[in-house]
């Protein structure tokens, strides 16, 4: 019984040796998947690339310093991107967060928040302005008991000039502005030619907040900038200035084929 025994252990011992010298496999290489490609997405992708090459171009060409885009779909961003600088000192790249003074494109805001009131039945386009504004009765070239309509104060149709001396130096009130207009006396027959004209347009803008019960600046926040989450606009000299995202201003002087700065215009009486 020893016997059989000591020659099975030698038997075991030479197998396991064996085993133990058999190469071990290599391991498997890991398999790599490759991302399926969305061809809509890569023409999206070109797309863009081009807008915002084509779009850089036209920012140098035109004597932009800089400049920003957003492209909304089904209310929702989908897109922006800065170009140039907003500083051109300091070399502060222009983002999508950064602020800038749109002037008068802000007549498209005080429109909407006419058109809205006229939607709900506070207002009508054809309505006089001084049915809302006592204080505002401009002394129009028309027909008899004609008067100035809201639609045609945002049409600058009214016949009357700039008014700009009235409110470039930011120092009277609204309602003396609206009051010293009234005295004016008309270039145009009522409705005849078009007159750009800051202080009608604002005249028939602030209808809208008369009938709200509030201001201008309230109803445009209240009713605009909130609901469209545009917590970074401003609608004062002060909080734009305050603002460490707002870009400079400058003027392209073909002369000195070079930039000059310029200010903002502390202007908040126009809106």
């Amino acid at each position: 019984m020893l016997r059989h025994r000591s020659r099975f252990v030698p038997a075991l011992a030479l197998a396991l040796l064996a085993l133990a010298c058999k190469p071990t496999p290599a391991p498997e290489a890991p398999v790599v998947s490759t991302p399926a490609v969305d061809p809509a997405q890569q023409e999206l992708e070109a797309r863009l690339a081009y807008l915002e090459a084509r779009l850089e171009q036209a920012r140098v060409d035109g004597h932009v310093p800089g400049m920003a885009i957003a492209i909304v779909k089904d209310d929702r961003l989908i897109y922006a991107h800065g170009f140039g600088v907003s500083d051109l000192d300091a070399g502060t790249a222009v983002t999508p967060e950064t602020v800038f003074a749109i002037g008068s494109s802000t007549k498209a805001f005080s429109s909407t928040l006419v058109a809205m009131m006229v939607d709900e039945g506070k207002l009508s386009w054809d309505d006089p302005a001084s049915k809302y504004l006592p204080e505002f009765e401009l002394q129009i070239d028309g027909e008899p008991g004609q008067v100035a309509t809201i639609r045609d104060l945002l049409s600058h149709r009214s016949g009357f000039a700039r008014m700009g001396i009235l409110w470039a130096g930011n120092t009277i009130p609204r309602e003396e502005v609206l009051r010293l207009a009234s005295k004016a006396k008309p270039v145009a027959h009522y409705q005849a030619e078009f007159h750009y004209n800051n202080v009608t347009y604002m005249a028939g803008s602030l209808t809208a907040a008369a009938v709200a019960g509030t201001s201008w600046e309230e109803l445009v926040k209240a009713r605009l900038l909130e609901p469209l989450g545009m917590s970074h606009s401003h609608l004062d000299y002060a909080s734009a200035q305050a603002d460490p995202n707002f870009s400079k201003g400058y003027t392209w002087r073909e002369d000195l084929n070079s930039f000059e700065v310029a200010p903002m215009r502390k202007i908040d009486v126009i809106g």
